[in-house]
């Protein structure tokens, strides 16, 4: 996991691999954060043919922001990009990755 911050912003890489019964959960993304902006949530990411998990990324974000934060009024969070695997990538997998780099993103 990678982690560069300024003040008010904060840039988390992850990439969440998992191997369960017969096959991997994969997705790896990086999210940029700006606790200074309101509420809303960007995707820039480049998705593979009919592939795109915009929405459950974006679920994802939004529950583990109001663990941590109680609400959803402030910090932008814009989905910078993706990494692909195309056997392994998933919808968990991808929500996975997001859920962690969320939380690292308000870890000191």
């Amino acid at each position: 996991m990678n982690r560069r911050e300024r003040v008010g912003h904060v840039e988390v890489t992850f990439e969440f691999r998992r191997h369960v019964g017969g096959m991997f959960q994969h997705g790896g993304l990086t999210l940029r954060f700006d606790s200074m902006l309101p509420f809303e949530f960007v995707s820039q990411a480049e998705w593979p043919g009919a592939e795109n998990y915009d929405g459950d990324i974006r679920m994802a974000v939004e529950e583990t922001l109001m663990a941590l934060q109680g609400h959803l009024e402030k910090t932008r969070v814009v989905l910078a990009r993706i990494e692909w695997d195309r056997v392994s990538s998933s919808k968990i997998g991808f929500r996975r990755a997001a859920e962690t780099a969320t939380r690292a993103a308000f870890q000191v």
